[in-house]
């Protein structure tokens, strides 16, 4: 952080939230899988072979909210007085900054008990081995969702959030 900045919120996704994300991943997943098993089943020995890939795609459709919450674990969310921040774990870290300027369309998807999504633009993804898809980038799964859109928009309008 720089000298003029200071902390205003972080926080951690609810893995639960975050991970719920994924179930169409799942919900296909099983459909393809029962494909995969019922065509392996009715194919000769020498072809079974062949789903083999077939089978480890299947495995990571359902796998995908397993994995989903294991990024939920490795991921934070930051808001300073300058900007917004998405700090991601794993094999390296990686941090998205959205300043003022990054934060023109915020988006707030609130569920009834006040949690929910702050959906601070769109980019790509290469999730499953599928680049190109279009994916919301934003803070997803936070518990105080109006808190974190009234210092974002703060940010955006150059106000300083309170």
């Amino acid at each position: 952080m720089r000298d003029d900045e200071r902390l205003l919120w972080c926080a951690q996704p609810k893995v639960f939230r975050y991970a719920l994300r994924s179930v169409p991943l799942l919900l296909f997943g099983v459909f393809w899988t029962a494909i995969v098993v019922g065509w392996t089943c009715a194919a000769p020995s020498l072809i079974k072979l062949v789903a083999i890939p077939f089978f480890l795609v299947g495995f990571g459709l359902l796998s995908a909210p397993f994995r989903s919450a294991l990024k939920a674990h490795r991921t934070a969310y930051v808001v300073t007085t300058r900007r917004a921040v998405i700090i991601e774990g794993g094999g390296g870290p990686t941090v998205h900054s959205f300043g003022p300027e990054k934060l023109t369309d915020i988006i707030r998807r609130e569920k009834s008990d006040g949690s929910g999504d702050i959906i601070l633009g769109h980019g790509t993804s290469d999730e499953m081995g599928v680049s190109d898809q279009k994916t919301e980038i934003g803070f997803f799964g936070i518990e105080v969702v109006r808190e974190v859109e009234k210092a974002l928009r703060a940010i955006a309008n150059r106000e300083a959030p309170t």
